[in-house]
Parts: C-alpha cells; sequence; structure tokens
C-alpha cells in the first residue's frame, strides 16, 4: 500500500484537504474558480455527480447550503468523512425515473476502481478491459422537493440528460444557474438536445475561454475542441451576472494563471 493509500486510510480528512489544493491549484479543472461568481451566499447549491466532494467543498464557501448526490455507496460513504460544515451528501442516482439500475465501475490496470469514471449511462462506452458492477437506487430530483435553489452542477458520466429531465419542475421555477459537463464522447448528440431544451426555457450556454466566459459557440469557433463544462445562464439574470463578472476582472489572479495553462494544455493536445 503506497503512502497516500495509507493516509487516506488512517487520515482521510488530511488526505482530502490536499487532494482539493492539487484539484484546485494544478490538476483539475479551471472552473472551479468561477463558483465565487455564481453562487449566492442566501441560496442552496447542489452537486450532483460529486464523487468524493471536490466541488462540493469548494460550494460550500460560497453557498448557504450544499447537498452533494453520489452514486457509489463506497464513495459517498468516505465522502460523508470528509465533508466540510454545510455540505450533506445523499447516496442515490438522479435520472429520470425512480428504481433500481447498474452502476458501471472501470477498474485500472491495478484492479484498482475509478470511481470518478463510475456512470449508469448505457449509452457510456467505457472503454475499460474490466469493469464492476452494482445495483444501485434511482430517483428524480423533484423528488425532493427543495426550495431556494441557485445553482446546480451535474457530472454524471453521459446521464446528464435524464438527471435534467428528472429536475425539470425544479428548473422551471427556482431557476437556477448550471454547470453541466457533456461530452459527446459519453453520449453523441447530447450537448445539441441539452441546449435546445434549455434554450426552450430562457437559458443560455457559457463556456470559460482563458479567463472570461464567452458563449458557447464562440469558444468552439476559437478552436476549443474538448469542452466539457458548459454554464447554463437564465435569461433574466445573465447580462447582470456577465457584467459582474468582467468588472471584477473575471477570474481571481491565480484562477487566470491556472485557466490560461490550462487553455494552453487543450490547444497544444489538440
Amino acid at each position: 500500500m503506497g503512502i497516500s493509500r495509507h493516509i487516506r486510510r488512517f487520515a482521510p480528512r488530511t488526505w482530502f484537504y490536499f487532494k482539493c489544493l492539487r484539484y484546485k491549484f494544478y490538476k483539475g479543472e479551471p472552473e472551479v474558480w468561477l463558483l465565487r461568481h455564481l453562487l449566492s451566499g442566501d441560496k442552496l447549491a447542489l452537486d450532483i455527480g460529486s464523487s468524493i466532494g471536490i466541488f462540493s467543498r469548494e460550494m460550500a464557501k460560497y453557498a448557504n447550503r450544499v447537498i452533494a448526490f453520489e452514486a457509489n455507496p463506497s464513495v459517498a460513504a468516505f465522502a460523508r468523512r470528509v465533508a466540510p460544515r454545510g455540505v450533506e451528501v445523499i447516496n442515490v442516482a438522479l435520472s429520470s425515473t425512480d428504481g433500481k439500475t447498474t452502476l458501471r465501475i472501470p477498474l485500472s490496470w491495478r484492479n484498482d476502481t475509478v470511481d470518478d469514471l463510475a456512470t449508469i449511462e448505457s449509452k457510456n462506452p467505457l472503454d475499460f478491459d474490466h469493469v464492476v458492477a452494482k445495483e444501485v437506487a434511482t430517483t428524480q430530483l423533484d423528488a425532493f422537493r427543495f426550495s431556494n435553489c441557485g445553482f446546480i452542477k451535474i457530472d454524471t458520466e453521459g446521464h446528464e440528460e435524464d438527471v435534467l429531465a428528472g429536475a425539470m419542475h425544479l428548473i422551471e421555477q427556482q431557476r437556477p444557474i448550471m454547470m453541466i459537463e457533456l461530452a459527446e464522447s459519453l453520449n453523441p448528440g447530447i450537448f445539441a438536445r441539452v441546449t435546445e431544451r434549455l434554450s426552450r426555457l430562457g437559458y443560455t450556454a457559457y463556456v470559460l475561454s482563458g479567463t472570461r466566459l464567452c458563449p458557447a459557440s464562440e469558444g468552439a469557433s476559437q478552436g476549443q475542441t474538448e469542452i466539457f463544462n458548459f454554464i447554463f445562464l437564465p435569461a433574466e439574470i445573465k447580462e447582470k451576472l456577465l457584467k459582474s463578472f468582467a468588472a471584477s476582472n473575471g477570474l481571481c489572479l491565480r484562477g487566470a494563471i491556472f485557466a490560461a495553462r490550462n487553455l494552453l494544455r487543450r490547444r497544444a493536445a489538440k
């Protein structure tokens, strides 16, 4: 057992703290730096597909309360152990229906579970030689009857469309800002379908391009072919939020450096 596994086992909060630092400042997604601009201190935030809770931890700094949903029972249990104050972890897979389904968890060459890539989406090819399966419960987000929701993050490895289908009442009534991962390789055509669905509700898709938010179509025209996280803003607050973001000079210095470095990596990888 390596030293990292020892620390995770015997000092999980310490391990998680440094994992979050590494994610935010080195290896993670630059959109984590956007959260301070997108969340409201008097509203609920939802993290759907939370894994161990890295985004939940950051969201808790800016939201009144965070509720994290994780389908994998063992991952949800660990997330509860390390969750900061203000974060509640619920072990269930959000979808468009209530019932049971199969969670597929890929295995690495070392036979370790790759929990971040686990999915209940049947269209996701999961290009791994070995996969383990668990039966998990599914339910709709609307079944929880949440109120005062201001932000939703969805990252369910291709199942985002079904999560939205089970959350339409909340979205229509409470109009939260949404950050949704949409990867064509996991569910072909998902970006067009989700964008069309949400546009009918008055939402516009944006992406983080360098240090600024720009329309998703503009990001694609600038050669950003590997965009995964899309920010959906409702029409009634879109202009106000964009002006506020611009007035604050976009991301803070550290976030700007991280985002610029990430953009260069993406372009170099093309």
